[in-house]
């Protein structure tokens, strides 16, 4: 921490919430969205938000040291479900009992946000009291005075007092917040096969709205915290857009970030001005940088402040000289294409319309500067994939790498696979994922048919820890005893399903049928 910039100390305050990113420092503090609520909540002069991370230590808050029980609200942000069993330890370690069920009102409030309980929470409903559904910066707001008008029927986990009552009501009346889903509010009955039967309700809304802010230009998105700790340390981050207009099927960004909403150039200015107070290169943070109708102006700015421009992935096909150029002046040393697929056919069942000529187009671009290295993202187990498809990807792999180093010297391409995970409240939320050991032996395949190839570096997720992604990514709150296992067989979810008496292949590989009831049928 001595060597951050921009972080907050407060004497005291009415409200104090420990922030938590269920992973490293490194990771969590590369993490906008988690800097937008931290910023979001020490402007309130009623509120003091402090930090913590799984590799805190001790297990006390960075700004303070105070402990975890200290608080009045610990706040999950939690962006990925492989992180659900950190969540657990955190608790574990703090002392808090897992389950909200055994925790008496002596205990901080539990909550959770992030996009990816923001499209399923189910599985984590018996760890958390009540999750913020959609994007965060309004309803933190409103959660916060809503806490406040019933805090007084909650004790305080500064001054406990056993056998203090109100827990319950406070709930209640928090759950009456839009974008707020309290799940023990809400009670799930199962058919004989396993599928969902009725999700019912008596004391909260029976659709949960997700929250998402019509005017990002109204709320402050960059890098609030400055520290070299992270990936992107040398950066000053700034999101300039939000959501996709793309809509490909099977990304949860472009669905849960509907609709897509640009950053006015008036604001991207001024949080350049704002950044070049502190570092030189300026990161663009964004789903999709390079649609932004206004991105060549926005790194021209930067380059007339005597700065460096750093761009995350881009479309081809909206790539042009004077975007390449920016990044070459800049020193950029890599640029990050994600063709997803090797054919243009299965690509366009995607609905990424993205064709073979595009990418070897701006494949091109590149060639005619000193960007030396290229980073390519594939998907494989895709619905309607076969072995073909595999080898496709190192066709294209190899007409890019011709392309690529036809005019300069070879640099680095790194092709990075990742298995498809179908998740909930994307168009391909119903579709099943591919078996392990035929991810695996694609795997193998796709390998085997880039090792003729020079300069390419291939690295891909494990299969194993994609297949628990995807259980947990459409899972139902049944996989709550799961996750407990889990932690305590030290990541053994394989064991902790026959535990249970739940069947992998129900919630990996069997076809879901439009007249099912999704365990997320009640968030809309």
């Amino acid at each position: 921490m001595a060597g951050e910039i921009g972080t907050c100390y407060k004497k005291e305050a009415e409200v104090s919430v420990l922030l938590v990113y269920p992973n490293s420092y490194f990771v969590g503090m590369s993490n906008l969205g988690f800097q937008a609520i931290y910023y979001q909540l020490n402007q309130r002069p009623d509120t003091y938000c402090q930090r913590l991370f799984l590799d805190s230590s001790p297990l006390v808050s960075l700004e303070k040291g105070w402990p975890v029980n200290n608080f009045d609200i610990i706040a999950f942000s939690i962006p990925f479900e492989l992180d659900y069993l950190n969540i657990l330890k955190i608790l574990d370690l703090a002392a808090i009992p897992l389950k909200g069920a055994e925790r008496s009102d002596g205990y901080p409030l539990i909550i959770a946000g992030g996009i990816a309980v923001s499209a399923n929470p189910e599985p984590l409903s018996e760890f958390i009291d009540l999750f913020v559904l959609g994007e965060g910066e309004e309803v933190v707001h409103e959660l916060i005075d809503a806490y406040k008008a019933v805090r007084s029927q909650l004790s305080s986990p500064k001054h406990r007092q056993a056998g203090r009552t109100g827990r319950e009501e406070a709930l209640k009346k928090l759950a009456e917040v839009e974008g707020i889903y309290v799940p023990r509010f809400y009670h799930v009955s199962y058919n004989e096969n396993g599928t969902v039967k009725a999700i019912e309700t008596e004391d909260a809304p029976g659709k949960v709205r997700r929250r998402w802010v019509k005017d990002i230009d109204r709320y402050r998105t960059a890098s609030h915290i400055l520290t070299k700790g992270t990936e992107f340390g040398d950066m000053y981050l700034i999101e300039i857009s939000r959501g996709c207009s793309e809509n490909c099927y099977f990304c949860l960004a472009g669905y849960a970030y509907r609709p897509w909403r640009v950053r006015s150039l008036e604001k991207v200015f001024q949080e350049i001005e704002e950044g070049r107070k502190h570092r030189e290169r300026i990161g663009f943070i964004s789903t999709l940088a390079s649609r932004h109708p206004q991105i060549e102006k926005i790194c021209s700015k930067v380059l007339e402040t005597k700065g460096k421009v750093s761009l995350a992935s881009l479309r081809p096909g909206t790539l042009s000289k004077t975007l390449i150029e920016a990044m070459d002046r800049s020193g950029q040393r890599t640029l990050t294409l994600a063709p997803e697929t090797g054919k243009e056919a299965l690509r366009r069942t995607l609905n990424k319309n993205v064709s073979d000529e595009e990418i070897l187009k701006s494949v091109e671009l590149v060639a005619d500067f000193t960007v030396p290295n290229l980073r390519l993202y594939f998907i494989i187990g895709l619905p309607g994939e076969d072995d073909d498809d595999i080898v496709a990807i190192a066709d294209l792999v190899g007409k890019i790498r011709k392309r690529l180093f036809v005019s300069k010297k070879p640099g680095k391409i790194t092709v990075s696979v990742n298995p498809f995970v179908p998740k909930a409240s994307t168009s391909f939320q119903g579709m099943r994922m591919e078996e392990g050991k035929t991810l695996s032996r694609r795997l193998k395949i796709l390998k085997k048919e880039l090792r003729n190839l020079k300069n390419i570096n291939f690295i891909h997720e494990s299969v194993k820890w994609s297949l628990w992604q995807g259980i947990l990514s459409r899972g139902d709150r049944r996989l709550g005893n799961v996750l407990l296992s889990t932690y305590r067989w030290e990541g053994d979810w394989r064991r902790a399903l026959r535990e249970e008496g739940l069947d992998e292949s129900f919630y990996l590989r069997r076809g879901r049928s439009a007249e099912e009831i999704f365990p997320w049928a009640h968030l809309d």
